[in-house]
């Protein structure tokens, strides 16, 4: 049980380290300056489809992330990330059918959300001037299908993950194994 955790951990670490360093240097949208908030598909899909502990442990990594890239006060994306995170676990979990298109789904939902949330942050906390409210409106509503789309690679790529971990059998690849169900 031991070394399954081990290799849970580095599964952990690989996936947010990846997402990191692929949402920073992924190029944003020219007209919104928007980039895909991958470090929030991790999150999700850890809410989706790991235990709490494990959950929460990723959306607080990705979260703390997501405020020093970018440069959001330290505290909203954690707050925001571990509250997805919880409500995936706690409640969606039962409630959605497993896969891709649930981490996208949920994903999607969050993601305005989060950009909202970090946009206060920075409005009230760090002094940022206001943005206009059409620019504004039309990049939260933007932030929903990148959301989507990251979490479905986010989702696809974790999969991945997991199986050349060993954290999922080859037989049970679509089904929610916890991490320490395996020896």
């Amino acid at each position: 049980m031991r070394h399954r955790a081990v290799r849970a951990a580095l599964a952990l670490f690989v996936a947010v380290a990846v997402a990191a360093a692929a949402q920073e240097f992924c190029p944003p949208l020219p007209v919104l300056r928007l980039k895909p908030p991958l470090l929030l598909a991790v999150a999700v899909r850890y809410g989706l489809r790991r235990e709490t502990g494990w959950a929460v442990a990723a959306a607080l990594w990705c979260g703390l992330l997501e405020d020093a890239l970018g440069f959001v006060p330290c505290g909203v994306s954690p707050a925001v990330f571990g509250a997805a995170a919880l409500l995936c676990a706690l409640v969606l979990r039962s409630q959605l059918v497993e896969g891709p298109a649930a981490v996208a789904l949920v994903a999607g939902a969050a993601a305005p959300v989060a950009a909202f949330a970090q946009y206060l942050a920075l409005r009230l906390g760090a002094g940022l001037p206001a943005l206009p409210l059409p620019f504004l409106a039309a990049r939260l509503a933007a932030a929903a299908p990148a959301g989507a789309a990251a979490g479905l690679a986010a989702a696809l790529a974790l999969r991945a993950l997991d199986r050349s971990a060993g954290l999922v059998p080859e037989d049970k690849e679509d089904a929610r194994v916890p991490s320490d169900a395996l020896p």
